[in-house]
């Protein structure tokens, strides 16, 4: 019975010191799924430096409106197991403290070219205005991606994250339907 209690004890120690480097890691920018990088290497990297040409791509658009040497700078992560996507259900997130943006595998597996540049181009507003404002972070992202990509983006969550379409996401596909209408009247077609 002795050692059942010491197993027991050593197993929940485990699993506190995995989910505590879990959000340890995180928080200082590093990367939360290491123990399965060996087995993933060459995909990750490659979807990395995508993401990466991507990132550069977004930051040469906005030279007056933000410091693109400080956009240059941001990270992108691909990441395989998240405590955040299990938890939060949430397909990319970033932190204030670092410039990485975590995509996770499930969003880039399930979500189109162009959805996925809007969620990079969400996630990098975010680092540059150092705000957790989502609705300027989607405009953002409508203007330099587009409006119907944010809209097919929040449209599809609710499916493959096996979530209810709430009012939540319902408002952020208005206000894009009405950014987008926004960009009709303005440019006069």
């Amino acid at each position: 019975m002795k050692n059942f209690w010491r197993v027991l004890l050593v197993g929940i120690l485990v699993v506190y010191i995995i989910l505590t480097a879990d959000v340890a890691s995180y928080i200082l920018g590093l990367r939360p799924d290491a123990y399965l990088l060996p087995f993933h290497y060459q995909q990750t990297k490659d979807y990395e430096n995508k993401f990466k040409i991507e990132t550069a791509s977004i930051c040469s658009q906005i030279k007056h409106r933000y410091n693109e040497k400080e956009c240059a700078t941001i990270r992108p992560i691909v990441v395989w197991v998240s405590f955040f996507e299990k938890i939060e259900k949430i397909a990319a997130w970033t932190f204030p403290f670092h410039k990485s943006i975590y995509l996770s595998k499930k969003l880039i597996d399930n979500f189109t070219e162009s959805e996925l540049k809007f969620a990079l181009a969400h996630e990098i507003w975010h680092q540059l205005a150092n705000s957790s404002d989502e609705f300027l972070a989607d405009r953002f992202a409508a203007e330099m991606i587009s409006a119907d990509s944010g809209i097919s983006f929040y449209g599809r969550i609710p499916k493959i994250y096996g979530i209810e379409f709430n009012w939540y996401l319902k408002l952020k596909i208005k206000k894009l339907e009405e950014f987008k209408a926004q960009q009709k009247i303005s440019s006069g077609s």
